[in-house]
């Protein structure tokens, strides 16, 4: 999986309108953010998508949504492929 260099901020999340963030993996079979080695960590009006190893290292930034929605609800919010 490759992550871009700065993190990433997306402001019009909806997944009620079927957005999906797109991550690419080797196997494609990773259905948690655990599996792919990211947590989430909630900033008020906001969620960090981060490593798991360093919560310091940001990837995405996503407004306006629910980080227990995130990791409860994971293919709402993300298609590995």
């Amino acid at each position: 999986m490759r992550w871009p260099q700065m993190p990433t901020t997306i402001t019009d999340f909806n997944s009620g309108q079927d957005d999906r963030i797109q991550i690419d993996t080797v196997n494609g079979d990773e259905t948690t953010l655990a599996a792919l080695g990211l947590a989430v960590l909630y900033n008020g009006d906001h969620a960090n998508i981060v490593s798991a190893d360093d919560n310091t290292l940001v990837y995405m930034t996503l407004y306006n949504v629910d980080h227990q929605d995130i990791i409860n609800k994971f293919a709402s919010y993300f298609e590995v492929i």
